[in-house]
């Protein structure tokens, strides 16, 4: 992946608004302003899977521990979506547990992403600084 620092930004904005529309419903006691989590939800979504989509089209660059990360991501992503699928079209399930379908298995499978991200921003700081270490000494 190319650009870490842009995706540590979005996902910073994301936090942020669910940390804020939370902070507000918690600070009035009406729970009608959590719907708007949904937004943010939506959007990390899109990212997550920009980012899930590409990490798979560079599938074959990565070590081994990078492909086996990536390939977890999508076994959970396929799972909590064919999973979707079954409960709209044929297991109804109480509205509670879907509610904390919707909103809190995606936030796991986002923090699961978010740190491959991480750990493979790590090996590339690290690769980059071990280049510049030896431009230096083979001079």
């Amino acid at each position: 992946m190319g650009n870490y620092k842009l995706y540590f930004a979005l996902t910073a904005i994301f936090v942020l608004f669910l940390v804020f529309i939370i902070g507000k419903a918690i600070t009035t006691g009406e729970s009608g302003y959590l719907f708007f989590t949904l937004f943010g939800l939506a959007y990390l979504g899109i990212v997550q899977l920009m980012t899930g989509v590409y990490l798979l089209s560079k599938y074959k660059r990565y070590p081994d521990w990078i492909k086996g990360g990536i390939r977890n991501y999508w076994l959970f992503t396929g799972a909590y979506l064919a999973l979707c699928i079954i409960q709209a079209y044929g297991l109804p399930l109480p509205e509670q547990f879907l509610w904390g379908w919707i909103m809190i298995v995606p936030l796991f499978i986002a923090t699961y992403q978010f740190r491959l991200i991480w750990r493979m921003a790590g090996l590339r700081r690290r690769q980059l600084e071990q280049r510049a270490f030896l431009q230096i000494y083979s001079h």
